[in-house]
């Protein structure tokens, strides 16, 4: 019963996992690709089925990003000082980069060349790109939120969000932003993840809508099972929906 109220919760009368069988899947070795360095980030689209990798600096050679795709498709992204990439983004025709020294690059993925660049003035610990969006928002570590314009390659200068979970617990130490995903059926909801909990922030009311902390209560057990007669609040490490948008897991 209650897997059917699930289902029914999410949309699906019947249950999708029924008819898949293990012959259905055949795993095969397609494709090897030789890369310089050592991998730190990659990205994949599904619908122009490119597959983005970045790599770091390392005595192996500097670091760049590699674009793979079908029938021998394969370019090779350079920037134009040696860095390390951290974030690899598709976004429709462009590919969005963060490498180790804060800087944001934008790239054109028919020619290969950098079309726009910014440098960061803060921590990046999460990038947000979408097909449909000519944004892409920057998390910065301190907790604050920025919108990059893609078209016209600068910062919304208009647009910056605050650390809500400072803001509603002022007394907190350290909430720190971890990540950040768009709801996947609704571009108007952002799910922030901090280090005290989440946050779904909503851009047609232009403010926070719920707040997600873990609190496990005396006793009871989960977390670390360090001090568990006391009221525990264990630290959150990712936060993300659920592909229907109906849950989030933290």
């Amino acid at each position: 019963m209650a897997a059917f109220l699930r289902g029914k919760q999410t949309g699906m009368q019947n249950d999708l996992s029924a008819s898949i069988r293990p012959e259905l899947f055949m795993p095969d070795d397609q494709a090897r690709y030789g890369i310089n360095s050592q991998i730190s980030c990659y990205a994949y689209d599904p619908v122009q089925s490119l597959l983005a990798i970045g790599t770091g600096e390392s005595k192996f050679g500097p670091g760049k990003v590699y674009i793979f795709g079908q029938r021998r498709v394969h370019k090779i992204l350079e920037p134009p000082r040696r860095t390390s990439f951290q974030i690899v983004q598709f976004s429709a025709n462009r590919l969005v980069t963060v490498d180790a020294k804060n800087e944001l690059g934008i790239w054109d993925l028919d020619t290969g060349e950098r079309i726009a660049a910014l440098v960061v003035a803060g921590q990046v610990v999460s990038l947000v790109t979408d097909p449909m969006l000519d944004w892409a928002f920057i998390g910065l570590y301190n907790g604050d939120i920025m919108a990059f314009d893609l078209d016209r390659g600068s910062l919304a200068r208009s647009f910056r969000l605050p650390n809500f979970w400072k803001e509603k617990n002022p007394g907190a130490t350290t909430p720190n932003l971890i990540t950040m995903s768009l709801h996947p059926r609704d571009v108007g909801k952002l799910l922030l993840g901090y280090t005290h909990g989440a946050v779904v922030y909503s851009f047609k009311q232009a403010k926070p809508v719920n707040y997600y902390e873990y609190v496990v209560p005396a006793s009871a057990p989960g977390g670390n099972g360090a001090a568990v007669e006391t009221v525990r609040k264990p630290r959150l490490t990712h936060a993300l929906w659920h592909p229907s948008g109906t849950f989030i897991l933290t």
